[in-house]
């Protein structure tokens, strides 16, 4: 059996940055992997027990990368807990200051970028489970740590928001005059506020908007969510889906089980309205 919630982060300064937070508790005695897929931003993971990424062993919190590959999540009990902060695609940059370059794909233990004070309140959320405390403890913990951006941040911020809303439907080469750099410049502290450079980053997005449909939108066709997610055609959503999931869209859900999960409970939901 598994759980599942997700939240909006609540102190509206918190809120361009972070994505939603998640809590997953399971009892499934079938499911001990998960395929991790990319998506356009850094998450955070709190686990109560030992677990495996790409075969790399953590044993409490740690930050999964930007990726454009598919990361294994592998874990041993039968039972446990996780909360993720799933940060937006430039939210890790306010509370650090390590390029988040530096953990393009690839997972690390977060003491190497906070110190011992994330093993405090890796402690705190692990002893309650109650998640309205857990995002009091989370919020209250990166209120501390903010790092107010400059205003040529904030333009790259819109511009990043603008790029994932739209899928590209807006000429790129526009959108690059409502941010006052060159091409080089804008290129450079892009990747350094993202991690990614703003090709592969168009990319992930399409890919999480394809997702998305296909986890909340049962109804559409796949054509229909290839064109709606941003892809030239059918051979490209197909193509691209593939290398970034490892799966075929047609075959996706059913090779997928958290995510036919989601898309079980999004059907669930549609009934209720």
């Amino acid at each position: 059996m598994i759980e599942y919630k997700e939240i909006k982060p609540k102190m509206p300064k918190l809120k361009p940055y972070i994505d939603g937070y998640m809590h997953i508790t399971w009892n499934e005695k079938g499911m001990k992997s998960k395929d991790i897929l990319p998506r356009p931003g850094v998450s955070m993971v709190f686990i109560d027990k030992k677990i495996w990424v790409n075969d790399k062993t953590f044993s409490n919190n740690i930050f999964i990368g930007i990726h454009n590959k598919v990361f294994n999540f592998k874990w041993e009990a039968d039972e446990g807990f996780c909360f993720i902060i799933k940060f937006s695609p430039y939210g890790l940059s306010r509370f650090v200051k390590t390029n988040i370059h530096q953990i393009i794909n690839k997972s690390v233990d977060s003491e190497l970028i906070w110190g011992n004070s994330i093993n405090v309140l890796h402690e705190q959320i692990i002893t309650t489970r109650n998640m309205a405390q857990q995002i009091e403890l989370v919020e209250h913990f990166l209120s501390a740590k903010f790092i107010v951006p400059a205003n040529i941040e904030e333009s790259i911020f819109r511009f990043a928001d603008t790029l994932r809303k739209e899928n590209e439907l807006l000429p790129l080469n526009v959108l690059r005059k409502s941010v006052f750099l060159s091409t080089r410049q804008l290129e450079r502290k892009f990747k350094e506020l993202t991690g990614v450079n703003i090709q592969t980053y168009i990319r992930i997005c399409r890919f999480e908007h394809a997702i998305l449909l296909i986890t909340q939108k049962q109804n559409l066709k796949l054509t229909e969510i290839g064109y709606a997610s941003g892809y030239f055609d059918q051979p490209h959503f197909s193509n691209e889906f593939k290398l970034l999931s490892k799966f075929r869209p047609k075959n996706f859900l059913h090779s997928s089980p958290f995510y036919k999960f989601l898309s079980e409970v999004e059907s669930r939901k549609n009934l209720l309205l």
